[in-house]
């Protein structure tokens, strides 16, 4: 009964017109730094998760599940292709393919370092999604005396499809230092764009034959790719694998190669909603400040209640309703804005940039050139939850407050 009371008065409280004008607005400026608040910790907690999935999605479109480097190169030309045929009959692996990695540095008057990768184009498909991020030309194109490159190293070098570009290769080592390198020109065939600007910057494809060619000799380091049926059971599967091939190969998973970028987005996350439900608390103090008005506003209300019989209880939960209420409601308010922001972050960061002329996410800094949110919702629950809290804990002393309000002090002048 007294619980029903309580809540009847609040909302009546809540939805009066105030004598004190300056109650009204402090009361609306709660709801709305509450709301913003939630708002501005939804947005950025879904932004985070949209770099994690962007991120995560650019590097399995771009490497192997599982990678198998050989140590010392090359020298498993006689057994590769038992290797390779084992690895197919393992369970859980769904393609297997060579290639060779090595420096290389391309001429274009730049002198650029790249990372050069000597592949078979046909079975390269079967392990990345490369040609599915071709922007011009043909990644199946590949062939001897052809390269295909990045979107951003084509245009820093001003390079097209049916372009020539001389790659220089050293060959020299800890033996013979002075062996002079080795210039090759090829034909640009195709131009990708996998939306990773290191990858799109630094990583060149040549032919396989033309690594063997170019790289051997100390260059070159050759590896076996491995995609996985699911590759988050890479881990697992290389685990499994490793003991077998430990003696040839040094046997690794895209989750440990990247494992601390991972690890640097998830702790951000955590960071990030710690700092900004900080806002949300600081925001909260405007529900003190309201409640504690409204006491003083009501203290005359406060003090017939008292004289008729209502215990002190009742009033401290007539003004923690009333302070909930305000927090239920702004932080109600800021998830639909959050959600709202989240959906649409895209094409809000583009005209932004568009209005400012520059990009707010350059690829040069960050691993993706492009922005969006995806909901969690158990992050959405997180934060409502913690709003919901900080608004109730804030409740606390001016309630207490009116509970303590002696009625001939507050109708004394009545």
């Amino acid at each position: 009964m007294s619980l029903s009371l309580a809540w009847f008065i609040a909302q009546r409280y809540t939805r009066a017109k105030r004598r004190n004008r300056l109650v009204s607005f402090i009361t609306f400026i709660s709801f709305m730094a509450i709301a913003l608040g939630v708002a501005v910790l939804v947005t950025v907690l879904s932004v985070m998760n949209g770099f994690e999935r962007e991120l995560r999605h650019g590097i399995l479109s771009i490497t192997s599940h599982i990678t198998l480097t050989a140590f010392p190169p090359p020298h498993l030309q006689t057994n590769m292709k038992f290797i390779e045929q084992s690895l197919r009959e393992t369970p859980g692996v769904e393609s297997v393919a060579p290639y060779i990695n090595g420096p290389a540095m391309i001429g274009q008057g730049k002198g650029m370092f790249l990372e050069l990768h000597g592949v078979y184009p046909r079975r390269q498909v079967d392990i990345i999604r490369i040609n599915d991020r071709m922007v011009a030309g043909d990644f199946l194109d590949l062939k001897k005396g052809t390269v295909v490159i990045g979107k951003e190293l084509a245009q820093q070098l001003g390079l097209g499809v049916g372009d020539n570009v001389s790659l220089m290769i050293s060959r020299g080592s800890v033996l013979n230092p002075n062996q002079v390198p080795r210039i090759r020109r090829f034909t640009v065939v195709g131009i990708f764009a996998v939306g990773v600007y290191e990858y799109d910057e630094r990583v060149v494809f040549i032919h396989y034959n033309d690594a063997q060619d170019l790289l051997y000799g100390g260059a070159g380091v050759e590896i076996l790719q491995v995609k996985t049926k699911d590759p988050f059971y890479a881990r697992a599967l290389a685990a499994q694998i490793r003991p077998r091939y430990e003696a040839d190969f040094l046997v690794s998973d895209w989750t440990h190669r990247y494992y601390n970028l991972f690890r640097a987005v998830k702790q951000q996350k955590g960071i990030m909603f710690i700092i900004l439900s900080l806002i949300v608390a600081v925001a909260a103090f405007s529900i003190v400040t309201s409640l504690i008005m409204v006491v003083k506003d009501k203290s005359s209300e406060i003090a017939i209640l008292r004289t008729i019989g209502a215990r002190p209880g009742l009033i401290m939960q007539i003004f923690i309703i009333q302070g909930f209420i305000i927090g239920v409601v702004g932080t109600l308010i800021g998830l639909v804005a959050g959600i709202l922001l989240s959906d649409n972050i895209g094409y809000i960061v583009s005209g932004l940039e568009m209005l400012l002329q520059m990009k707010l996410l350059p690829g040069e800094v960050y691993y993706i050139s492009h922005l969006s949110g995806e909901k969690h919702w158990n992050d959405i629950g997180n934060v409502a939850l913690t709003a919901f809290l900080i608004c109730l804990l804030a409740t606390v002393y001016p309630s207490w407050k009116a509970a303590n309000t002696k009625p001939a002090e507050s109708l004394k002048f009545e």
